[in-house]
């Protein structure tokens, strides 16, 4: 038997060229948004055509990155033909609901934006940019790319730990944060990136996590639950409480400990079927 070839260095780099699409797709998109919207006049379909375009021009752009600089095709990085396993479809709209639904307990008030984005605009965003866009794009940068190139080169719980908490740093650029908000933030996009990272694990590719990633995006736009009105949702919960822990500090609710222990949970099921699954695989057939 001849022995196995370590998994170069060089394809870790290149993997590494997925954060590139993650940063250029949606600047290609805006770009093209703000033509469509300057030829109809129409501000809806400029954003409609951008938040299409998003994961269309980054899908091409993972598709030159596996056929020119890996030369393997998208199944080796965990994006193959689209399967959706109930378990995961189920917990797409159980994780929101269960953590919008805690928040809803807390003493607060409803409101609605003074200068609130038109609601359309809002639900294209939610759903197209936010939901479909966002949800496919940094699974395939993250679970995809980097955490597949890890785990070939090193070890599985490392492909799980490093991307996760690369992610959860990503969030803070571009935020107005203090120190505890950060360590917030981080440490929150850190659980959720676990979560997602175990589910790819546990399905064998990305576009399970993609799915409860874009409904927790969209739903978490369209319900904004923080200290202060967001216009870009369709109506906003202010909880009365000014506890950081409970509010998630400056990022708002995505980093509080009540969305925190629902992807600790989540993560807790995709590891228990993930290890499940192992045993029955090393069982093989009756």
């Amino acid at each position: 038997m001849e022995p196995q070839t370590k998994f170069p260095v060089s394809k870790v780099l290149l993997s590494l060229l997925s954060l590139a699409v993650l940063v250029l797709a949606p600047i290609a998109a805006a770009l093209a948004g703000e033509g469509v919207a300057l030829v109809t006049h129409l501000t809806l379909a400029g954003n409609a055509a951008a938040g299409v375009l998003y994961p269309v021009l980054a899908m091409a752009g993972f598709w030159a990155l596996c056929r020119f600089g890996l030369r393997e095709p998208l199944s080796v990085w965990r994006m193959g033909p689209v399967r959706l396993k109930p378990v995961w479809c189920v917990t797409a709209v159980l994780m929101p609901a269960l953590v919008c639904g805690t928040f809803l307990l807390l003493p607060g008030q409803w409101a609605v934006a003074a200068d609130r984005v038109d609601t359309g605009s809002i639900l294209v965003i939610g759903i197209f940019y936010l939901g479909i866009g966002t949800g496919i794009v940094e699974e395939a940068v993250f679970r995809g790319f980097i955490m597949t190139a890890l785990e070939r080169r090193w070890n599985r719980w490392a492909a799980v730990l490093l991307p996760s908490v690369l992610f959860g740093l990503v969030h803070i650029i571009g935020s107005d944060l203090d120190m505890l908000s950060i360590v917030q933030l981080v440490l929150a996009g850190t659980m959720v990136g676990v979560l997602f990272s175990l589910v790819a694990l546990e399905s064998g590719s990305i576009w399970n996590g993609a799915l409860i990633h874009g409904v927790w995006n969209a739903a978490t736009l369209f319900l904004h639950i923080g200290p202060e009105t967001n216009a870009q949702s369709l109506i906003n919960y202010l909880p009365e409480t000014k506890d950081f822990l409970l509010t998630g500090g400056d990022f708002g609710m995505e980093a509080s400990i009540i969305s925190v222990a629902a992807y600790a949970l989540f993560a807790g099921m995709a590891l228990f079927l993930l290890r499940k699954g192992k045993k029955r695989a090393d069982c093989g057939p009756a």
